[in-house]
């Protein structure tokens, strides 16, 4: 049995492929999109997925490290913004996420707690710290923008009540245009 492609065929299953090919060297070249968080397994997946990812993903668990009562705190600011987080679920996701983003769980790259290792500490600092009290971090990390409009967005961040101080916003934005800049 022969198969038979026409031009437009091959253009398509062409054009797949390349895409497939070169995915995820586009993705690392991105950069800033952060190590991704893979689902627990068990009980601590089914409340994952149920308290959750109605909302947002799983991925800023990743960027934080707290201990039990910071987690708690995180679920109770959850609920406050109107997750409903079935109160048996709670005990399960308070366990894992201490486990596997607990204040002894090094960052990727390096680091504990909320604090990273190296030459972007202080802009992760920052960014984890003042951007993460009022949203996830998905805004960032799907963001392509020029330093003009990072610097916006953080002035008017500020405005907003971010605890930003005038020398963060420079180490932030520098950051955020490094990695999450024009493509």
């Amino acid at each position: 049995m022969t198969l038979k492609f026409g031009k437009t065929a091959i253009g398509v299953f062409g054009a797949l492929a390349l895409t497939l090919a070169i995915a995820p060297f586009a993705a690392a070249q991105r950069g800033g999109g952060g190590a991704k968080v893979q689902l627990p397994t068990g009980e601590a997946r089914k409340a994952v997925l149920n308290n959750c990812t109605a909302c947002h993903g799983i991925d800023p668990f990743g960027t934080k490290r707290f201990d039990r009562a910071g987690w708690q705190a995180e679920i109770d600011s959850m609920k406050a913004k109107g997750a409903e987080v079935q109160d048996k679920d709670i005990p399960v996701l308070l366990d894992y996420l201490v486990k596997a983003f607990g204040p002894d769980v090094p960052l990727p790259g390096g680091g504990r707690g909320n604090q990273a290792a190296g030459p972007d500490a202080a802009a992760l600092s920052i960014l984890n710290g003042a951007c993460t009290a009022c949203h996830n971090l998905t805004r960032v990390n799907t963001q392509n923008l020029t330093q003009a409009a990072w610097q916006d967005i953080v002035e008017r961040m500020k405005g907003k009540g971010a605890a930003v101080t005038d020398n963060d916003v420079s180490t932030l934005v520098e950051y955020l245009f490094r990695t999450h800049g024009p493509q």
